[in-house]
């Protein structure tokens, strides 16, 4: 017996089926490998931390329905809070959609040019990883030069460290090799109790490395039982760094008196469930944001009586020496959690005020902030008010991290086929965003990492081929900026030139300069 043809649905019929989750036997099998289609949190992420080229698992998105008129960019300016713990399921798929649909256009009038003026290609031919800026000024030798700069980049077993001025371009002063193979993902500037510019540069192996780069000495070291994906410096504690490891735990430590002081990490239970790859302080130190492979976004109380104990305690270096261990102190419950702002791995997050930028491997940037609680309201980890979403065009590669410039103005974010790409987040409409593309015949492979000078008057690129670009950056209207509290800092090279040097890791976890 034949049956007869079904009739097709009418649009009220099929927007009914459609959310009820019963039109028919496809939106279903579409539905399942959708949630199938999420990256699996073991074995993948296991061979992927050990090739950062590897593209993570794209979402495969529902077929949307033609008849349905897409809504405007008017239309939707803000996302709703989201409640991760009390909304279905249904619910939380009908938000995602909203929250994709909900990109803001790109306006490319903007008052920001650069001018690519030097490139260079690293000897060693090994990915760049890591760059940074010093956030201090030099002394410059003469008035023609223009404001000097302390650069350095991390790629392989090598870090190298530039000398850099606005008008020029980058000179090689010191280059550092890791005799026993290390692969350095992270450094930063800082200045110690005496004022001397240090470099803290740590990888692979977990061994973080403090360089005195005026003496050329190795100045300290210590160990973390896994591998190092970033480090931050506190704003108002220069000597306290935070560091984001594969072990699932964000670990702060004293590089003045050696301490660790405190460790963050639920332990599976409250805390992230895989490899963090950044970690960010907020402009005064009291909160952290930390996110990884598990597509989580965490911000940690830094400033609660038992981490701000811990911070005083840990000066005193003979609190290792004690019988009872003190610190580290545990930090097991973060103040706020969610996964629902990016559904792919969240490999860069920085704070902006009250307001957190992340960006993941999907290509999306995102600007969001922690919704507020009424008083009569239940309290809640997961809310969240969503202030735009930008689609990256080529960004699908993980660890790949932005830069934001001193004066909170200018998102700068690499591409993977050598681009940059320039955004102006001071524009009246959110939705809105000026956008600026930077482009050199010398950079064709992925931008790993970019770093703004102190002034914002340069912007530094690292890339997969090795090739480290300088750009000297415009802006129409820019405030005198005289170093990081005015501080000037004079280098000093033994014997003139770059001098090569190697570290060696001893069984102690010390690392020396030969």
């Amino acid at each position: 017996m034949l049956s007869s043809p079904k009739r097709p649905l009418s649009e009220r019929q099929h927007a009914a089926a459609q959310y009820s989750g019963t039109e028919n036997e496809d939106s279903a099998m579409d539905t399942d490998q959708e949630v199938s289609s999420r990256p699996i949190r073991s074995g993948r992420n296991k061979r992927a931390s050990n090739n950062r080229n590897m593209r993570p698992a794209a979402t495969k998105k529902k077929p949307e329905n033609k008849k349905s008129k897409p809504p405007t960019t008017k239309e939707i300016t803000n996302i709703a809070s989201t409640d991760e713990d009390s909304d279905s399921d249904m619910e939380l798929r009908l938000r995602r959609k909203k929250m994709k649909t909900s990109k803001c256009k790109a306006i490319s009038k903007m008052d920001f040019s650069a001018n690519c003026d030097f490139f260079t290609k690293e000897t060693h031919h090994s990915p760049l990883y890591g760059c940074d800026i010093a956030p201090f000024l030099l002394s410059s030798e003469s008035d023609k030069e223009g404001n000097r700069y302390l650069v350095a980049t991390t790629g392989g077993s090598h870090v190298m460290v530039y000398i850099g001025t606005s008008v020029g371009g980058l000179k090689l002063r010191q280059i550092y090799r890791d005799t026993d193979d290390d692969a350095f993902y992270a450094c930063k500037f800082t200045l110690d109790e005496n004022g001397t510019a240090i470099l803290i540069c740590a990888g692979k192996k977990g061994i973080v490395r403090i360089l005195d780069v005026q003496s050329m000495t190795t100045k300290s070291s210590f160990a973390v039982p896994n591998v190092i994906n970033d480090i931050a410096i506190h704003p108002k504690h220069r000597h306290i760094i935070a560091i984001a490891t594969k072990g699932m735990a964000v670990y702060i430590w004293n590089i003045q008196s050696g301490v660790n002081v405190a460790i963050l990490s639920g332990r599976g239970l409250d805390g992230h469930s895989d490899e963090l790859l950044t970690v960010d302080f907020n402009e005064d130190g009291s909160k952290l944001v930390s996110s990884g492979m598990d597509h989580y976004l965490l911000i940690w109380d830094t400033a609660c009586e038992k981490v701000s104990n811990a911070i005083e305690l840990s000066r005193d270096a003979s609190v290792k020496e004690m019988p009872r261990p003190v610190l580290p102190v545990w930090v097991n419950f973060p103040i706020w959690k969610c996964a629902n702002i990016h559904k792919n791995y969240v490999d860069c997050a920085k704070f902006l005020g009250d307001i957190v930028i992340s960006k993941s491997s999907e290509n999306l940037l995102c600007a969001w902030t922690v919704s507020k609680i009424q008083k009569d309201e239940a309290p809640t980890k997961t809310k969240f008010d969503i202030i735009f979403q930008y689609e990256l065009r080529s960004c699908t590669l993980w660890f790949m991290k932005f830069a934001i410039d001193p004066e909170k103005r200018f998102l700068a974010q690499g591409m993977q086929d050598g681009r940059i790409t320039v955004f102006d987040l001071w524009g009246e409409d959110p939705t809105e965003l000026r956008v600026v593309t930077l482009s050199h015949a010398s950079s064709c492979k992925a931008v790993r990492q970019v770093a703004f000078s102190p002034d914002g008057k340069i912007l530094v690129a690292v890339c997969d081929d090795s090739v480290v670009t300088k750009w000297s950056v415009k802006r129409g209207t820019h405030k005198k900026f005289n170093g990081a509290n005015g501080v000037e800092f004079t280098l000093e090279t033994p014997g003139g030139g770059a001098q090569p040097s190697a570290l060696n890791s001893s069984s102690n976890g010390v690392s020396q300069v030969q």
